[in-house]
């Protein structure tokens, strides 16, 4: 059997059956996803900003909307870093998870946690429209 066979080759050491194994995730180049995205038509509805550091697995994120439809000003929502994650990028905000953006067909859609979606109390559209590249 296996086991005799295996205490034969290895000089009789036992053999160890136990044991803790992570499987080796591929590492993800994210500076190409690096730029500004914004949603909406003939306005700019939100702008969304990705940038790369030193570390590329790791995308700081920024996100400035407009709150309500009737605001005059982009506000600043959020500020936090972005990882991949089984085919998205899983937001970070002040160390919880915020959000994920989704690829779309030419950019991403955002899909806010529900307890940070409460507290952001922005307007639907801010999730509804996809961020598409500016550059």
């Amino acid at each position: 059997d296996f086991t005799s066979l295996l205490a034969q080759v290895s000089g009789g050491i036992a053999p160890l059956w136990d044991f803790d194994w992570q499987p080796i995730l591929p590492r993800v180049d994210l500076t190409r996803y690096a730029g500004t995205y914004r949603n909406g038509n003939d306005w700019n509805a939100g702008t969304l900003t990705l940038s790369s550091g030193e570390d590329k697995e790791v995308l700081s994120v920024t996100l400035d909307a407009f709150p309500t439809r009737s605001a005059q000003e982009l506000s600043r929502i959020f500020e936090g870093t972005a990882r991949w994650e089984k085919g998205t990028l899983v937001i970070t905000v002040a160390g919880q998870t915020a959000a994920r953006l989704v690829p779309g067909e030419y950019g991403w859609f955002l899909e806010p946690e529900p307890d940070f979606r409460q507290a952001w109390n922005l307007d639907e559209y801010v999730y509804t429209a996809e961020y598409v590249s500016v550059q």
